[in-house]
């Protein structure tokens, strides 16, 4: 390597001097000796381009001393927005969590105070109007750019941190299209941003601002999936807004945007999944959930009407709590998965069924299935209603009636003796025709008219006195 390097150099050196003879050939050539004027002259030139070299070298010197300026500006504004980023990043991070919305909402604004050195910052949501009748500044205004438009609703401060971290003061409510907060929110302006607070018209105090040594105000407006406003993100500082932080509150305000949806569902989720587990542990009804075709909850009824524990059931089929046939002879597993397909296909079913307590005891049911959504996922709700005491019911009916219509219709009878004519001609006493048509039993006494006729001895006598039964004296 070392050889290559010499031989490197003595070609380079060979090179150079064949170059200089054919310069000195070509000036001798081209520029004969020249008289003194033109020497002057030529000196006179030099000395000028000299001159221009160096005004050149000047300005390259201060564009580069600009442009070293210009770099290290820039790059300490990209460490600062990198650390922004970073801020962010761990701050979404934290909404991710379980903290209450509140508690959310206060991180943010004190996270936009700390990564953007605001002065303070604000989160309004939309709820509905609460102080139109007591406390509320904007519901005495009667005329003029900040009448309350619309007092069902009105933006509630709901977090602030920095200068002022009071939620309490003469902005805790703010009317649809009032000011720069309601404007933002009503859609007037999508997104307000100002670098100029003290001279911009669209700022409500501008003197107010100019005392605080205000310079800059973004308001982003809090939007749902379809659209509609749900709140307003604001900051006043005392540095201008760059792009670059701007797309980065646009960012975070619709991460916020996010988060208060999310929120909002979780929590209409678990209103909803209590109340629904108040109905489902308070039902008068037996109720399980099915998954396949397991058991994989129920309520405090069931464990009552089949008279066994929640380990009993959880994990078995509803064809454990059956016998092995149906009244109609049919299996009753076949007929339980049967039931269950049909409602897995859309087909709700409710139907008359014979099911066992845990030890095997049968009793009969009303049954009814239905598909229910449960955390994104298909299940089906069963309920239960015992009908044994009905069903009893149904047959001592059933049974009334046999004999009611046993007894209908005309029944001749003899005007004087009171015997009954059978179907085949024979006089019989009441109580024999009765008896043999009717599940009836009869006592004998003597009524009070018939004591007087038979016993008149009787009458009068209180230990005697009332009608003699079977075994009477």
């Amino acid at each position: 390597m070392g050889i290559n390097k010499v031989k490197g150099r003595s070609t380079a050196a060979k090179l150079r001097h064949q170059a200089e003879e054919q310069l000195r050939t070509k000036t001798a050539a081209l520029h004969p000796p020249r008289t003194m004027d033109e020497q002057q002259r030529l000196v006179h030139e030099l000395e000028v381009h000299k001159i221009e070299l160096e005004m050149q070298n000047a300005e390259l010197r201060q564009t580069q001393e600009e442009l070293e300026v210009i770099v290290q500006e820039r790059t300490k504004e990209l460490t600062r927005v990198n650390g922004q980023i970073i801020k962010l990043g761990s701050l979404k991070e934290s909404l991710i969590g379980t903290l209450p919305l509140s508690e959310k909402h206060k991180l943010i604004t004190d996270e936009i105070v700390e990564i953007f050195s605001a002065d303070f910052a604000r989160i309004w949501l939309l709820q509905e109007g609460d102080l139109c009748k007591k406390l509320c500044i904007h519901a005495k205004v009667k005329e003029g750019p900040d009448v309350c438009r619309d007092r069902s609703r009105c933006l509630h401060l709901v977090a602030s941190s920095g200068r002022y971290s009071h939620i309490d003061g003469n902005h805790r409510r703010v009317p649809l299209g009032c000011y720069k907060i309601g404007r933002v929110a009503s859609g007037e302006d999508f997104r307000f941003i100002s670098n100029d607070v003290t001279h911009d018209s669209r700022i409500h105090d501008r003197e107010w601002a100019q005392a605080l040594g205000l310079i800059s105000f973004a308001g982003f407006r809090l939007v749902s999936v379809e659209g509609d406003p749900i709140g307003v993100m604001a900051l006043f500082g005392k540095q201008a807004i760059s792009p670059i932080e701007e797309d980065l509150l646009a960012g975070l305000a619709n991460y916020l945007s996010q988060i208060i949806l999310a929120d909002k569902a979780r929590e209409a989720l678990l209103r909803s999944e209590i109340k629904f587990r108040t109905l489902f542990e308070n039902a008068n009804e037996a109720i399980f959930i099915i998954k396949g075709d397991l058991f994989v909850d129920c309520n405090t009824r069931t464990l009552q009407m089949f008279q066994c524990s929640r380990e009993q059931v959880i994990g078995h089929p509803p064809y454990r709590f059956s016998p092995p046939l149906q009244p109609d002879g049919r299996d009753s597993k076949e007929k339980a998965l049967e039931k269950i397909s049909a409602t897995l296909a859309g087909n709700p079913q409710f139907f008359e069924w014979k099911h066992c307590l845990y030890d095997g005891t049968p009793f009969d049911a009303e049954v009814s299935l239905n598909t229910v959504e449960l955390g994104n996922e298909l299940f089906i709700q069963v309920f239960v209603r015992d009908v044994t005491k009905r069903k009893q019911a149904e047959e001592t009916l059933r049974k009334s009636l046999e004999e009611i219509r046993t007894l209908r219709g005309l029944i001749p009878i003899c005007a004087n003796c009171k015997k009954i004519r059978d179907n085949q001609g024979y006089w019989n006493q009441v109580e024999d025709y009765l008896r043999e048509r009717t599940d009836a039993r009869f006592s004998h006494g003597v009524c009070p008219e018939c004591i007087k006729q038979l016993y008149p001895d009787y009458v009068g006598n209180p230990k005697q006195d009332g009608p003699l039964e079977d075994g009477g004296q």
